[in-house]
């Protein structure tokens, strides 16, 4: 199963700033967008995997 995550900008008191940011390289940019707007501040990139099931690849309640 491919992984998928999702990007989150979080300020230095664990404040999400931005946040779903959908691949690696726009969280990088939205990263230095922000430190180059608020020199001052401190940010971090949060990385968060989330799976996908599609409509009929789940578990069955009938059969468990």
């Amino acid at each position: 199963m491919p992984q998928h995550f999702k990007y989150h900008i979080v300020d230095r008191q664990g404040i999400r700033v931005e946040s779903n940011i959908p691949d690696e390289f726009q969280a990088e940019s939205v990263l230095q967008f922000l430190k180059d707007q608020h020199p001052s501040e401190e940010y971090t990139i949060e990385r968060e995997q989330f799976y996908i099931v599609k409509d009929g690849f789940g578990r069955d309640p009938d059969l468990h």
